[in-house]
């Protein structure tokens, strides 16, 4: 099995470093009815929803009271045989703990039959920030010809929006 991890560092930039001090840490809130875990950062500038029914996608990401993911959203994918492969649906619903102010989910499985992907997302949630890190395995006989380590689908914004869009969600390797 191959091993992949990508951290990914996502802060909606606003405020000083003396008012990150005094303002409380993030909150994660699941939804188990409906399958949605809702995380944002402490200073209320960043929330994400995870939905995790049937599917592991964040089908919301707002930054700064403004939603930015496509109706698509943000989710993992690969491309094997010209056909791709992504956990937005048709996924057995994963595993999803919660400790404090982390969230782990576990038991994403997608990909062609007998080459599957299989990933952990793990989100900690900061007074600042939110920080994604993936950790992919797959079979090191798979052919990955693209991959989507997240895919991210931005919704109908101005080019200067997706600038400030693109600096405030970076992405660290």
């Amino acid at each position: 099995m191959g091993r992949w991890i990508v951290f990914l560092f996502l802060a909606a930039w606003g405020g000083s470093a003396a008012s990150v001090l005094a303002v409380r840490q993030g909150t994660i809130r699941k939804d188990a009815e409906r399958k949605l875990v809702t995380l944002a950062d402490g200073q209320g500038q960043l929330a994400l929803r995870l939905n995790y029914d049937g599917r592991c996608v964040l089908d919301q990401v707002i930054v700064r009271g403004h939603e930015v993911a496509a109706e698509s959203g943000v989710a993992s994918g690969v491309r094997m045989d010209g056909q791709w492969f992504t956990t937005k649906t048709g996924i057995a619903s994963p595993s999803i703990v919660i400790n404090e102010d982390t969230l782990t989910v576990t038991g994403i499985v997608f990909g062609q039959p007998g080459y599957e992907v299989h990933e952990t997302w793990e989100f900690k949630v900061q007074a600042d920030r939110i920080v994604w890190r993936i950790a992919r395995k797959c079979s090191t006989a798979a052919t990955l010809e693209d991959a989507a380590f997240p895919e991210w689908d931005f919704s109908n914004m101005s080019r200067s929006e997706e600038r400030r869009v693109g600096k405030e969600c970076r992405s660290r390797w």
